[in-house]
């Protein structure tokens, strides 16, 4: 079922005017279908087929919403379910998601944040690391990635929810590689 009229339009263009229309009501029904759509392989194809613009509108929402909140919420979500492609990972780190992601989960350590939020930002991290566009993207930026494993081992070290912990565990296990031993040897990985 073609709802947001892709496949007709060969465009992303009708809902991309949705989201940008301010009403609550109409950008929660949005982000809501959107989140079921992308529950599913085919959903994220038919969401991405002709383009990213989407995506980036979905980021842009989420970073534009107080932490914790249903529209965030939808939005996390939607980018968690759609890092499953890994095209999509070229946007997620455009749009410096990373970043974005452990800002916000230092923000739990202040202030409360739902944990839906936590949850599925720190799984989506973990998705993100998991592809080698990260990956090769870490290993050419020597002092980004001892940077990231400092901040995920000062993470493990801090009171956390287990399900942000097991993700930033997973983190760090992409970040045990071969390839990243001179740079964990730096940052004193093995202790």
């Amino acid at each position: 079922n073609d709802i947001f009229y892709i496949e007709e339009t060969k465009s992303n263009q009708f809902v991309l005017d949705l989201l940008n229309i301010h009403a609550y009501n109409l950008r929660h029904a949005t982000l809501s279908v959107l989140s079921i759509i992308s529950a599913t392989f085919k959903g994220v194809e038919y969401l991405i087929k002709y383009g990213f613009g989407l995506l980036e509108k979905i980021v842009e929402i989420m970073k534009s919403i107080e932490d914790g909140q249903v529209l965030q919420r939808f939005s996390i979500a939607i980018l968690q379910k759609m890092s499953v492609k890994e095209s999509c990972i070229t946007v997620y780190m455009k749009t410096g998601l990373i970043d974005w992601i452990i800002k916000l989960l230092q923000r739990s350590r202040i202030n409360e944040i739902h944990i839906f939020c936590l949850d599925f930002a720190s799984a989506l991290l973990a998705n993100i690391l998991h592809s080698n566009i990260t990956l090769e993207f870490l290993e050419n930026n020597v002092s980004v990635c001892k940077n990231l494993i400092e901040t995920f081992l000062s993470m493990i070290k801090e009171p956390i929810p287990t399900s942000v912990l097991m993700h930033i565990l997973i983190c760090l296990s992409y970040l045990s590689k071969e390839r990243f031993n001179s740079i964990k040897d730096g940052c004193k990985f093995y202790d």
